[in-house]
């Protein structure tokens, strides 16, 4: 009950306020929704009026821009963009992104981008020794796993498992308490470098306190749903993170079950949404967009063009979470339990 009325006083207060603490979230979702229309021109000029209000720019948008930009053949805004998440400690150079986006542009370019990045000082993001700590437990959450990727909560470790789980809950507890949900700007990206995506450390740690798992000691709800105001975290993100403590809720309030990803007699795959009737989507938009959200059909739409006809962006998607695949075997049993409406691929 206490977990309802939170949720309920939060969106009360996301409604009254709502053109300004989603600023960088609308202006972010309409440049996606650009992109999704190959109108990088439109998008870029959303991501540049975003990045203006808003100094704490995610990682994933600086790159997005710079795609954009390099589209439009606007080089120096893609460098600019490139440059700023280089600084941040993203192991640009590295990047299977970036080598891939090479093909798109001149090599002048490239040699530019390297000789103004070896001016720049790299900010190696540690806030007060938090990505140290995250990166210790990290480890210790992965150690035995690894050692048992298929079966670890039978083996000999599960009760070390069980006990490093513990441990790190409570850790995670008491981090949230200090310092909130943990940020790129207070971690950097992920451990590896290599891969543009945050929080990807304490992520694992707290999808080991599933609301289904043997080892749960923790329920984080309520430390992640007041985050959702916070516009430093990717929104789906974070609703992801909630959705899978608390439970396996299938509000599509919140992005899960939205879109399925069916299985076909032949072994190809169709998309496919539940039909909704009409009040109820019209209830569940104006939650969504009173949160930082786009609507439900553009969610979709986002999501569609992410998993169908994407090559070059990063959205904020999970398959498994937000797209769930449909094996043939059990297709029809589906069809028959609720209405599927099929999105042609593009």
């Amino acid at each position: 009950m206490e977990k309802i009325f939170l949720l309920a006083t939060l969106l009360i207060v996301s409604n009254v306020s709502n053109s300004q603490k989603h600023t960088y979230r609308d202006h972010i979702n309409k440049a996606e929704l650009a992109i999704v229309d190959s109108k990088f021109d439109s998008a870029l000029l959303f991501y540049k009026d975003a990045f203006y209000k808003n100094k704490y720019g995610l990682g994933k948008d600086y790159f997005n821009a710079a795609q954009c930009a390099i589209k439009e053949k606007q080089f120096t805004d893609a460098k600019s963009f490139l440059l700023t998440l280089y600084q941040r400690g993203y192991a640009l150079f590295d990047s299977m992104k970036l080598k891939k986006l090479q093909t798109q542009v001149d090599t002048d370019f490239i040699s530019d981008l390297k000789k103004k990045a070896e001016k720049i000082k790299v900010n190696t993001y540690d806030y007060e020794g938090l990505r140290t700590q995250l990166e210790e437990m990290n480890e210790k959450d992965q150690y035995y796993r690894r050692k048992n990727p298929r079966d670890y909560v039978h083996k000999a470790d599960s009760s070390t498992i069980k006990t490093i789980d513990s441990i790190n809950a409570y850790k995670m507890v008491a981090i949230f308490k200090k310092y909130g949900v943990p940020t790129e700007f207070m971690i950097g990206y992920a451990f590896n470098g290599k891969v543009l995506i945050s929080n990807i450390n304490w992520e694992i740690i707290l999808l080991h306190q599933r609301y289904d798992t043997p080892f749960r000691v923790v329920d984080f709800s309520e430390y992640l749903l007041p985050e959702i105001k916070n516009e430093k975290l990717p929104s789906h993100t974070i609703f992801r993170l909630y959705r899978t403590t608390l439970s396996n809720d299938p509000s599509p309030v919140w992005g899960h079950y939205h879109l399925y990803k069916v299985e076909d007699d032949k072994g190809s795959y169709r998309y496919a949404y539940t039909k909704q009737d009409s009040m109820t989507e019209i209830s569940i938009n104006k939650t969504r967009l009173a949160n930082g959200l786009e609507t439900v059909a553009d969610f979709r739409k986002k999501i569609i063009f992410y998993a169908t006809a994407n090559k070059d962006f990063l959205f904020d998607f999970q398959f498994g979470e937000d797209v769930v695949s449909i094996p043939k075997y059990i297709a029809d049993k589906v069809a028959e339990q609720t209405t599927l409406i099929y999105i042609d691929k593009k």
